[in-house]
């Protein structure tokens, strides 16, 4: 028998010497991650009915019933607020979400797309609330998981545990879809050199791998230089687009008489707006990580919408303006902002292309650490297979980065064998975003029960009753945008997939926590600061 390595700690029933605390000890061997405690130190704990604690980096308490247990950390206090700011903008990906989605917009909304999107903003705005009023409760690296968890029970828990992991592994899938297809593009039309665009993704993917395992300084560094770089070249080429087309620059894009059908056109450019702004709120799981998370996640997650809001809607007019706000041109443009790039930049058109390029690798990180950390904390409170709990010697979550990024490869690239790089693209971060929508709506009713129900003192109706309320319509109309009958092959058929996948899960997760009463007890377990 080894002794008991700094950092457990086990806290066992008081019994007397004489006693054979076999359970006990049984139960302490089972539960303290496969760590075996020496004769003597159980007798001695045993005896004195007391904890033994001993201080050591990466370790945390559990506490599950009468035995309070080691269970894995991340590094503590690693980031600041401008760090989680710049990760949560970054997983956002401005380059790509302006190039593609701006023409879908302006086919709804007119050339009014700019104020779609700051309408967006305020839903998102209003999405925020929920994330933040939970992080300031009960901060968890576990996020959507351990904040819908705690509310609802634990059904719940391993419904929405199954529910993220498929939803964040398919819509990523565009990312690495997009990653390769794009930097493909800029070698063969910049340098003549063709490569296939798979291959570029899998180095995409062993490098993201690389950083993210390396460490959460590093990998967020990485993020915040290569975001500036982003939002540097995305700004040379939307103040290049204004002065050349000087003479077009008008209100018009911002005036709601300009609105296609007018307010009817809001609800057709809406849905694809808020979807730009999908993974504002992934500085949350990095609470375990970030200085005082209670205050910084919320300004993180606040300041990253207004930060994406004002940058949409800035790229936006810049783009129908460089285009003589040519509602018809823009509409049919697959990437407006690179043509429009093209006539106000000239040869330095790759500016605009090397955005994208950043845009894809900045998200990918992003993502990967926010996402794999969220599977990370429900493998360690028991909700996913406790290997996917592994962390590395340098605090990351390893195991979990892995599964994310494995699967995520698999998924894209069983998909591209019947379908174009854009196709999948299209295809992944359409089904991936049916069940993000799922969950944000959940996160919102969450909300109002949690501070009802377990904090009733601190509930606030305008914060906890009003807000998720608007939030929950604001969602659903993208949601009816991707489920709605009649859309074309394949699309119309996500959303039974989603629906069958969520039946299944429902009824695993009825089945599970049957047939084992631990299961989803100790979501929330493991708060950041604590």
């Amino acid at each position: 028998m080894t002794p008991v390595p700094k950092g457990v700690v086990v806290l066992l029933p008081r019994k007397k010497l004489d006693e054979k605390p076999l359970q006990g000890e049984r139960r302490a061997e089972h539960v303290v991650s496969g760590v075996k405690i020496g004769k003597s130190e159980k007798r001695s704990i045993l005896a004195n009915g007391a904890r033994k604690v001993i201080q050591d980096r990466g370790r945390c308490l559990s506490m599950s019933d009468d035995v309070r247990v080691e269970v894995p950390r991340l590094r503590k206090n690693a980031l600041s607020l401008s760090e989680i700011v710049s990760s949560s903008l970054a997983n956002v990906a401005p380059a790509m979400c302006i190039y593609f989605s701006l023409s879908l917009i302006v086919g709804g909304a007119g050339i009014a797309a700019p104020l779609t999107i700051l309408l967006a903003a305020i839903a998102m705005g209003f999405h925020a609330n929920a994330i933040t009023e939970f992080t300031k409760a009960l901060p968890s690296t576990g996020s959507y998981v351990t904040f819908i968890g705690k509310s609802f029970g634990r059904r719940m828990s391993v419904i929405v545990a199954l529910m993220y992991v498929f939803s964040y592994i398919v819509a990523i899938g565009s990312v690495i879809t997009m990653g390769g297809y794009w930097t493909a593009d800029i070698l063969k039309n910049f340098l003549s050199v063709q490569v296939p665009w798979w291959l570029i993704s899998v180095l995409f993917v062993l490098l993201v791998y690389w950083l993210t395992t390396s460490g959460i300084k590093l990998s967020v560094r990485t993020i915040v230089t290569v975001f500036a770089f982003e939002v540097g070249l995305l700004l040379i080429s939307a103040i290049a687009m204004l002065i050349v087309a000087h003479a077009y620059i008008s209100f018009a894009p911002l005036n709601p008489a300009n609105l296609k059908n007018g307010w009817g056109g809001v609800g057709l450019g809406f849905p694809i707006a808020i979807f730009m702004f999908i993974g504002v709120g992934n500085s949350a799981p990095l609470a375990e990580e970030t200085e005082n998370p209670r205050k910084n996640v919320p300004r993180a997650v606040y300041a990253s919408v207004i930060v994406a809001g004002l940058l949409y809607t800035f790229l936006g007019y810049a783009t129908i303006i460089g285009l003589h706000a040519d509602e018809a041109a823009i509409a049919k443009a697959s990437v407006p902002f690179i043509d429009a790039a093209k006539v106000a930049l000239g040869g330095f058109v790759i500016l605009a292309y090397l955005a994208g390029f950043t845009s894809t690798l900045a998200c990918l990180i992003g993502a990967t650490n926010g996402q794999s950390r969220v599977i990370f904390s429900a493998a360690r409170e028991g909700l996913l297979p406790k290997w996917l709990a592994g962390v590395g010697r340098k605090q990351t979550p390893v195991a979990a980065i892995r599964f994310y990024l494995v699967v995520a490869c698999l998924v894209t690239f069983i998909w591209s064998i019947t379908a174009a790089p854009l196709d999948v693209y299209g295809y992944l971060s359409t089904l991936g975003a049916i069940g993000v929508i799922l969950v944000y709506i959940t996160l919102n009713f969450a909300l109002t029960v949690f501070f009802k129900r377990q904090r009733p003192g601190e509930f606030r109706v305008w914060l906890h009753g009003i807000v998720p309320a608007v939030s929950t319509l604001t969602m659903l109309l993208p949601l009816w945008g991707l489920v709605q009958p009649g859309q074309p092959v394949p699309f119309n058929v996500f959303p039974y997939v989603v629906l069958i996948y969520l039946v299944l899960v429902i009824a695993y997760a009825l089945v599970a926590t049957k047939m084992n009463p631990e299961l989803g007890k100790r979501v929330g377990s493991v708060v950041a600061d604590k």
